[in-house]
């Protein structure tokens, strides 16, 4: 469970008008460790009272005489000593509901790590300090995790999930494996386009989304790379509903539908190149009544950010999650940034609340290199492969603002020389695919604390060698529900792994 934060003060929001990733990681550093299988045992014992004790004992031994009185209310003393220590302790238990007892899938892992306390206030984010003298334990669930089977698709798959499903796109046929491992297949009738693109850093033409039984599938290499989107059912057979094609002001190579997003009956569309090679756009649909999907609004930049065509491939991440939608650019100066917009039901329309900057210096960039992703409660992932980070961030209210607050940056494995790819959440479990410096191909393991919500490492999947897989050019696809992993690794091999006992 997630701490409340309480929000930045008006002066700090007055001293800064974006939030800094940068600026706040030097902040809250967090270098998560690697979490013991076994339990680690705390020092827990008192030593005032004893070493008291065996004091007392000592000069009572060159005594020859020594009165009762004392002899009862030195043992009374003791007594009551240790039933004190007892009886605070349990109580302490029973009154911190954000220290629940250990179960049998919890383990206790020693970090150091600057944690803000429930109820107390958000640092300066113009300050640059760090804490290391802070020592906290923290319980996580670590899941057990055991190799299934490898599946040998026919064709270059594409890897989904909504956190309860995962769903596999290969040549004409969409494979479903749900949370209790049982699996089911539909056949799809769409004719994609397989040549690639050079703009396109992705391993396969076409992209994956799904939120209960509604799959959209983004083929945005269609009609010279203009792009357009696909809607089905999973539940029917030939299971092809809806095409939407790019709206009109996409232009020729806008590559619409190069990411997506579904969130019951809203769904998001990034066309990086819409409004031409440097500038692109994201789209928002709303389901209709009768089922089929309209247009809701077109998100670029707001006025006061700079002008539309000054931010460079906008739209080449986005995500949705109720209310909220988030989308990833970067401008002219070269500053990554995440846009955070808002439904606002009195206007009908999506307002831009809150821009998160991650990298204030990308001028060389070709790519925007961001992913974005929600939880189901609100929490913002922030990944950034280029410097091998993920912010975790919660939403905050100042006021009648609204906007986003960093709790964590974690540097993932920083003391080693490693490339991170893609970076999936669900529930409080967390997984990184990682390349090394000697070109092995791993997945790292991330768990939520019980304590405090930050981010631990507990575990490390080593994937077998794929001698199909180019470290140069491929990147490691994953797909995660609470249960089940899917690695997309080398364009001919999935690996399915299962989790148990963090349910």
């Amino acid at each position: 469970m997630m701490n409340e934060f309480t929000p930045p003060t008006e002066k700090n929001r007055e001293q800064t008008s974006s939030l800094y990733i940068d600026e706040i990681g030097r902040s809250i550093e967090y270098f998560p460790p690697l979490a013991p299988r076994a339990v680690t045992v705390l020092n827990m014992h008192s030593k005032g009272y004893l070493d008291d004790y065996e004091s007392r004992k000592q000069d009572r031994c060159h005594r020859t005489k020594v009165g009762t009185i004392s002899k009862i209310f030195l043992s009374v003393l003791i007594v009551a000593s240790i039933l004190a220590i007892f009886v605070i302790s349990v109580l302490k238990t029973i009154n911190n509901p954000d220290h629940p007892d250990m179960d049998d899938d919890s383990v206790r892992v020693e970090t150091q790590l600057d944690v803000q306390p429930e109820h107390a206030a958000v640092p300066d984010l113009t300050e640059n300090k760090t804490r290391e003298d802070l020592t906290v334990d923290h319980r996580v669930c670590v899941p057990m995790i055991k190799f299934n089977k490898e599946i040998f698709p026919e064709s270059i798959p594409t890897v989904a999930s909504d956190g309860n499903t995962i769903a596999v796109k290969q040549g004409n046929r969409l494979n479903f494996y749900e949370q209790d491992r049982s699996e089911s297949s539909v056949r799809v009738s769409i004719t994609q386009t397989r040549t690639q693109s050079e703009k396109s850093h992705s391993p396969s033409p076409m992209t994956l989304a799904l939120d209960g039984t509604t799959i959209m599938m983004g083929d945005y290499m269609r009609d010279k790379e203009t792009g357009a989107i696909y809607i089905m059912d999973k539940t029917r057979a030939s299971a092809l509903k809806r095409v939407i094609l790019a709206p009109d002001d996409v232009d020729d190579g806008g590559m619409f539908g190069f990411s997506i997003d579904i969130f019951n009956d809203r769904m998001i569309v990034g066309a990086p190149y819409g409004y031409g090679k440097d500038s692109g756009s994201a789209y928002v649909y709303e389901r209709t009544a009768e089922g089929g999907w309209e247009l809701g609004d077109i998100l670029p930049p707001a006025e006061e950010d700079g002008p539309e065509d000054e931010f460079e491939l906008f739209g080449e991440s986005v995500a949705i999650q109720k209310g909220r939608a988030a989308v990833s650019g970067f401008n002219e100066h070269g500053e990554v940034t995440v846009f955070i917009y808002e439904y606002s039901r009195v206007s009908d329309s999506w307002d831009e609340i809150d821009d998160i900057i991650v990298d204030t210096n990308c001028r060389d960039c070709t790519q925007v290199g961001v992913s974005v992703s929600f939880r189901d409660d609100g929490g913002l992932f922030i990944s950034y492969p280029r410097k091998n980070t993920i912010s975790y961030l919660v939403p905050t209210t100042l006021g009648d603002a609204r906007g986003y607050v960093i709790v964590q940056n974690i540097y993932v494995d920083e003391d080693n020389d490693i490339d991170m790819n893609q970076v999936r959440v669900s529930g409080g479990i967390m997984v990184v695919g990682v390349l090394d410096q000697n070109d092995v191909s791993l997945v790292f393991v991330y768990s939520q604390s019980n304590d405090d919500g930050t981010w631990v490492k507990v575990d490390e999947i080593e994937l077998p060698a794929n001698k199909n897989f180019d470290p140069n050019k491929d990147f490691i696809d994953l797909a995660l529900t609470r249960r089940n992993l899917m690695v997309n690794y080398g364009d001919d091999e999935l690996i399915w792994y299962t989790f148990d006992g963090c349910d």
